[in-house]
């Protein structure tokens, strides 16, 4: 297996539970991450702090005085996204839990001992969330920019659907939706495929192919 077939140590195999492993494990390594939250329906972003305990979930923290409390209080869906310098990438969509649980507070502190210091006159002010369910993916952009790509859902939230899909019943093999493929994620065959987890999302298939065997989500 070389190492474009490679995610992270995941593969096409890979469970949905290992995706999301990796994805949470990605996200605290980065750590400082963009989050978007929501207001009069138009998104803010901001650089937060996400903490990844021991339980096997990520939280953050914000003071219950921020505009970033009140958004939380009105919509509490989310969208974290980060990048390493190696390219490789995590996106989560998330609806958020606050928790009031000491033990987590206690825990979170423990490991984020600037945020215990510079609140240490008013920790009453924070307020601790958790990603409490969502759908997120890992991707990798390689140095000849080819693309990887592996999706998850966890808390009963599915992976987001692929845009694109190929009917094979009205495939003629024709070719012309490898030739423009600038993922290389398309399957020849007797009736062609796309394979997912090369696949860019960028459409010049289903612009191309001539008998409209590809339809958008």
């Amino acid at each position: 297996m070389s190492e474009k077939e490679i995610l992270m140590g995941l593969t096409r195999e890979s469970t949905n539970e290992e995706i999301k492993k990796t994805a949470f494990d990605l996200t605290w390594s980065i750590r400082f991450i963009s989050m978007a939250t929501v207001k009069n329906g138009m998104p803010e972003a901001r650089i937060f702090d996400m903490t990844l305990l021991d339980d096997g979930s990520l939280y953050f923290i914000t003071a219950s005085g921020k505009p970033t409390f009140d958004q939380l209080q009105a919509n509490n869906n989310i969208v974290i996204t980060g990048v390493t310098k190696d390219w490789q990438a995590v996106r989560i969509n998330a609806i958020v839990v606050e928790t009031d649980d000491p033990v987590i507070k206690e825990k979170f502190l423990e490991k984020n001992q600037g945020t215990k210091s510079l609140y240490s006159n008013s920790p009453d002010a924070l307020r601790y969330f958790r990603l409490d369910r969502g759908h997120g993916e890992i991707t990798h952009l390689y140095a000849d920019d080819m693309h990887a790509r592996l999706k998850f859902g966890w808390n009963g939230m599915e992976p987001r659907p692929d845009v694109y899909h190929l009917d094979q019943e009205l495939c003629t093999a024709c070719g012309t939706c490898y030739d423009v493929c600038v993922g290389k994620a398309i399957r020849p065959g007797d009736k062609y495929s796309i394979d997912y987890f090369n696949c860019l999302e960028c459409g010049s298939c289903y612009r191309h192919c001539p008998v409209g065997a590809i339809s958008k989500n």
